[in-house]
């Protein structure tokens, strides 16, 4: 009888414990999908309309990549791992108008050099992107 009154407590704790932690897992997915969701909204929007040697066409597309930039700083995450994601995240789409700007820029007053440097801002953050999302989703996937 003495064991039941041990174990009840420990069957009831451990049930606790496994609702705090699945609870925990639960937060973690809502906010990554959350994250997930706006930036692909985001990214989705930023399809090129124009020719890319058009400086209005750079300067259009820096215009909507600040838009994304606000809307992936808005995501509200809790997660300190997310948080840093969602900053970085906006920092690179604020990068990368900062580039297509100086391209449009370069573009428009014929200067070559200023428009190679531009295409190569443009080029490291597509790259940088690229382990972002990495990075996100493998952080997602809890691996």
């Amino acid at each position: 009888m003495r064991t039941r009154l041990i174990a009840a407590p420990l069957a009831v704790a451990a049930v606790f414990a496994l609702a705090l932690s699945a609870s925990g897992c639960n937060k973690k997915v809502e906010e990554c999908n959350k994250l997930i969701k706006v930036m692909n909204e985001e990214g989705a929007k930023l399809s090129p309309k124009g020719n890319a040697s058009d400086p209005s066409t750079m300067t259009k597309m820096a215009d909507d990549l600040d838009t994304a930039a606000k809307a992936i700083g808005a995501v509200d995450v809790s997660l300190p791992e997310l948080q840093k994601f969602r900053d970085d995240s906006k920092k690179l789409f604020n990068d990368v108008a900062s580039a297509a700007r100086e391209s449009g820029k370069a573009l428009e007053g014929k200067d070559l050099a200023a428009a190679t440097t531009a295409l190569k801002k443009l080029t490291d953050s597509a790259q940088a992107n690229t382990k972002l999302v990495s990075d996100i989703n493998k952080f997602c996937q809890g691996q």
